[in-house]
């Protein structure tokens, strides 16, 4: 008898990469800032996250403040927030969020949230805030390539091309071990077909590093 198990698990986990991939990549790196805020102006930052994907919000400060994470929606020329999660009052904040998994009514690539930061008194306070993402395309990808190497290359070469570079480039965690493991099997890959006569049309990107 056939042992599907595993390959019943790795079609479902490769399938649930290519999905979000598809929906949209990471934009940028882990975010951090040091700041000051008082009296009613927050001090704001924009997330754009891919569905299905979460992110981390740490703050302190050193005086009480309130930190919220609102959820943005388009309406009409401007953008409608509600807040998804928040913690009021507090010299220290660790706050969570994890995005739908479907995609944004807008038909956008990501879903797009805002973090505010605003003083709890009236005193004027010093903040420091670190967002981070929790990059599970990369992390899928990687644990993908070691059951079927042949078919991550074949998806990363024809959807990503040049944006696994990118990836590098913006500090995405992840990106350069998958670039290293790829490396050798890229270049594999080009010498046999150069052994069949074959034209060298693979991405570069992908045998760079």
């Amino acid at each position: 008898m056939r042992d599907t198990t595993g390959r019943k698990k790795f079609f479902l986990s490769f399938f649930v990469a290519v999905f979000i991939l598809v929906s949209g990549i990471p934009c940028s790196a882990d975010y951090s800032a040091t700041g000051t805020v008082s009296g009613p102006y927050p001090y704001t930052h924009t997330v754009k996250c891919i569905p299905g994907d979460s992110f981390t919000v740490s703050v302190k400060s050193e005086h009480p403040t309130s930190v919220d994470v609102l959820f943005m929606t388009p309406s009409g020329n401007e953008w409608a927030f509600n807040s998804v999660t928040g913690s009021d009052k507090r010299t220290s904040h660790e706050l969570r969020h994890t995005a739908p998994a479907g995609k944004p009514e807008n038909n956008a690539e990501y879903h797009h949230y805002k973090i505010s930061i605003l003083a709890s008194t009236d005193r004027q306070t010093r903040f420091s805030l670190k967002q981070k993402q929790s990059k599970k395309v990369v992390d899928m990808l990687l644990e993908s390539l070691d059951e079927n190497p042949g078919v991550v290359v074949r998806f990363l070469k024809k959807r990503i091309g040049k944006g696994i570079q990118k990836w590098v480039e913006q500090g995405i965690e992840g990106a350069e071990p998958l670039v290293a493991r790829l490396a050798p099997i890229m270049e594999s890959v080009l010498e046999k077909r150069k052994s069949q006569g074959k034209k060298k049309n693979i991405c570069p990107e992908l045998i760079a590093f």
